[in-house]
This record gives structure tokens, C-alpha cells and sequence, in this order.
């Protein structure tokens, strides 16, 4: 059957690669967004890290350790989305919202901060699949059911 067309006529797909039914997914059905959850938590890690070795460097260079607060993190990235952010919140309910909320979390240690929210994304995006877990000493290879002898 030389030249034969594999499209199926009147109907959706070819004849090698069956039709997709469903488009989209149930919004329960946690599947690519776990992928997501990992990523972010294992950046946030990361950004923990750099945290910590910046704050080991300043404490080498000025001989004192101190940690890198979440606001003067911001305030060295973009000073000016920080001043922005400052007056948006201020605006809201009498500028309560920036003295008992924005000012405190601007205040937190950031090595802390995005480690936990690094290891709390990867709880979330964590695997559970009746598979087991791939690791370093054990390998990601099922164990061995040993069954019993018939005699």
C-alpha cells in the first residue's frame, strides 16, 4: 500500500496517532502544576542560598554578621518598586496595611524566609506516585519482592 494516506476520514486524528478527547484538565487533577511548585521551591533555595553566601561575605569584608533583610534585598534590586509598592500600600486603609504588615515582612531575615518557602513549595510539589523515589544511595529501582517457595 504504497502512497496510502494515513488521515481517517471524517474524523479527528490520523491512523498512527489516536485523537485527543480532552483539552484540558479537572482543576483537581495536580499534575503539571506540580512541576511548577518544584521549580519555584528549588529557585527559592537557590535564592537562599546566594543570600547566605552574601551575608558570609560582607561578615569576612566587614568583620561583623549581620542578615540581609528582605527589604534592603529589594532596596538594592529596584529601590524604585519598593518606593512604589511603600506608596500603594500606604494608600490603603490609612496606611495600616504598610505599618503592621508591609513594614514587618520588609524586616525578616531573607536566607530564613526563602529557605522555608523553598522547602514549603517543594512539600507541596512533592511526588505521590506509588513509585518510589529516586536517591542517591538506593537508586530509583523498586526493591525486590522475595516470594516463597512452594515446598
Amino acid at each position: 500500500m504504497v502512497g496510502r494516506s494515513y488521515s481517517v476520514v471524517g474524523g479527528w486524528g490520523n491512523g498512527i496517532f489516536p485523537p485527543v478527547r480532552r483539552l484540558a484538565r479537572l482543576p483537581w487533577d495536580f499534575g503539571g502544576e506540580m512541576v511548577l511548585f518544584r521549580a519555584l521551591g528549588w529557585v527559592l533555595l537557590a535564592a537562599a542560598i546566594a543570600a547566605l553566601v552574601n551575608d558570609c561575605l560582607a561578615w569576612w569584608s566587614e568583620g561583623a554578621f549581620r542578615l540581609l533583610t528582605l527589604g534592603e534585598l529589594w532596596g538594592r534590586l529596584s529601590l524604585d518598586s519598593l518606593r512604589h509598592a511603600q506608596e500603594g500600600l500606604e494608600g490603603l486603609l490609612a496606611g495600616r496595611l504598610w505599618r503592621y504588615i508591609g513594614q514587618p515582612l520588609l524586616k525578616l531575615p531573607a536566607v530564613p524566609v526563602f529557605a522555608l518557602g523553598g522547602l514549603f513549595l517543594l512539600w507541596i510539589g512533592r511526588r505521590n506516585s506509588g513509585r518510589p523515589e529516586a536517591h542517591v544511595i538506593t537508586g530509583s529501582r523498586p526493591r525486590r519482592r522475595r516470594h516463597r517457595s512452594l515446598s
